[in-house]
């Protein structure tokens, strides 16, 4: 918990990866307080993580993707268990423009993007554009 006293301080001033500074307002700690660390969505996730990456450590990526096996190992080991989630590492920073195109290939792969059936994504287009009117 952050101390009250540190809510008198409206935002406090970092310094950026690319060495320019940052303002982050109290209230971003406020609410990261609010949501776990490590979330465990059931959903199947994609992550890119720059080897170079100088802002967020890879360990991070590591362990998001790991504990999605935890108590599950026998599955893991009988090979009966699809991973939800994939850590796709590449030879780029945490900008991550170098190696985009070899990024898009895995996600493509990942998520069998390459057989969607293209009304069906044109069809959900059109329905995101009317929720999105109302």
């Amino acid at each position: 918990m952050i101390p009250s006293s540190n809510r008198q301080i409206s935002s406090k001033t970092f310094t950026h990866h690319d060495g320019e500074p940052i303002k982050v307002h109290f209230e971003f700690y406020v609410d990261a307080g609010r949501h776990p660390a490590f979330p465990n969505p059931s959903c199947e996730i994609a992550i890119a993580h720059g080897k170079r990456d100088v802002v967020v450590p890879l360990t991070t990526s590591q362990r998001f993707v790991e504990l999605e096996t935890l108590g599950k190992e026998r599955e893991v080991a009988r090979g009966t268990y699809k991973p939800k989630r994939r850590l796709i590492q590449v030879e780029d920073g945490h900008d991550l423009i170098v190696t985009l195109p070899d990024i898009t290939k895995h996600v493509v792969e990942f998520f069998d993007l390459a057989n969607l059936n293209p009304e069906l994504i044109d069809r959900e287009q059109k329905t995101n554009t009317k929720s999105a009117k109302l």
